[in-house]
């Protein structure tokens, strides 16, 4: 009787936010997240017959698209196992990753999904203790992971859209201050989409968040509750990515079992967690306001910043209207970045609607923040599991 593969699992980051579907018979299913490693696993049993073998040979793990027939070998690994017995393997971290939403203009790309799906099987061959040869067998144990985007990535990425078409408003009105915040703000939540967490080295100290930003002088008085609603969006931000900084010093900590550190960042993390739901119900008492300010200003028609926004797409971006944007702090790189903004089809068509875009930006850094909460049980539990024996395959 040849050898059994059982237990067939995955080790990875979970999306907390993926459907409930209904179960594949006999296809163990995992929801992970796009762009964070994941490692499949198992247990090689010995049936061989007779009783007194031990077995030695190789494990390639086969990875095919769900729905495909194309197979490719993933990884090759050798293993040996006593009469009777059995041994746990972890294969090597693999990361899916792929371009579902365009950099800098931070709108999806649609030519590409929000999810992709993996089966993953096993092929063994061996010899045993008595120089029989067996030939390569797969395994009739499959596993399904499903790779997909996030709620809270697609937070990240419509509160980046959100914003950034905030700041095609402001630069209308030559508001610099606002079209530079927006474009800051939006560049940091949409690479906040993409990025995965890494292990950072400076696990024993504190991640120190920047005090609260005060709402800058704003020129244009038209704009004064939308500068307040960006100081708060561009506040809920930092305090986003100070916990994704926290979670990074978490996984060095953990990595290198120091306990204290471990405590450190966990402490570190309720903290700046306390403080970004605080900053968020915030946001979302200034959004009621800052709408309620917008539709009062004639200027803010959505015809005529629609009108404006397509007559920037034909003729570029007025000579004068650049000169002030200047002069009010804008750099070439921002003025680079609303040129480029202002060709994209998707944005513009968000963005002659104001009050729609400041709902936008709300509602997503309010979902992010949300799915932000769901995981940090995950985030603070201490993952190490006593009494698993399973190793790395080499």
């Amino acid at each position: 009787m040849l050898p059994s593969g059982s237990g067939f699992g995955a080790e990875g980051t979970p999306d907390t936010s993926a459907p409930v579907v209904p179960a594949i018979p006999f296809l163990p299913r995992y929801d992970l997240l796009i762009n964070h490693a994941y490692k499949p696993s198992g247990r090689m049993n010995n049936h061989v017959a007779n009783p007194n073998v031990t077995i030695t040979g190789t494990l390639t793990l086969l990875e095919r698209p769900y729905g495909s027939t194309d197979t490719v070998e993933v990884e090759t690994a050798g293993f040996t196992i006593g009469p009777s017995g059995q041994s746990d393997f972890l294969f090597g971290p693999i990361t899916k990753n792929w371009t579902w939403l365009i950099s800098g203009i931070w709108v999806r790309n649609f030519s590409e999904p929000l999810s992709k799906s993996f089966v993953y099987s096993v092929r063994f061959a061996f010899t045993d203790s008595y120089g029989n040869a067996y030939s390569s067998k797969e395994s009739p144990r499959t596993l399904l992971i499903e790779v997909s985007v996030s709620d809270e990535k697609r937070g990240y990425a419509d509160g980046a859209l959100g914003v950034l078409a905030v700041g095609l408003i402001a630069a209308i009105f030559t508001f610099g201050a606002g079209l530079s915040a927006a474009q800051a703000i939006a560049g940091g939540l949409g690479s906040k989409a993409l990025d995965p967490p890494t292990p950072d080295s400076r696990f024993r100290s504190r991640v120190v968040v920047q005090e609260s930003p005060l709402p800058r002088t704003v020129r244009d008085e038209r704009f004064a509750t939308v500068m307040t609603l960006l100081t708060a969006a561009e506040r809920a931000f930092t305090l986003i990515q100070a916990l994704g900084d926290i979670q990074n010093r978490m996984l060095g900590a953990r990595e290198n079992g120091d306990r204290t550190a471990i405590e450190l960042q966990r402490t570190t993390y309720q903290e700046t967690e306390r403080a970004l739901l605080q900053t968020v119900e915030s946001l979302i008492r200034l959004r009621t306001e800052a709408v309620e300010a917008v539709q009062r200003v004639p200027e803010f028609n959505r015809d005529v910043l629609e009108g404006t926004l397509r007559e920037w797409q034909r003729r570029g971006i007025p000579r004068d209207t650049r000169q002030r944007l200047v002069e009010d702090g804008c750099t070439d790189q921002t003025l680079a970045e609303l040129a480029l903004a202002v060709q994209e089809p998707a944005l513009i068509e968000i963005a002659h609607d104001l009050p729609q875009c400041l709902n936008l930006m709300t509602h997503s850094v309010a979902l992010a923040t949300r799915e932000l909460h769901k995981r940090t049980r995950d985030v603070l539990a201490d993952p190490r599991r006593e009494g698993s024996h399973a190793t790395r395959v080499t």
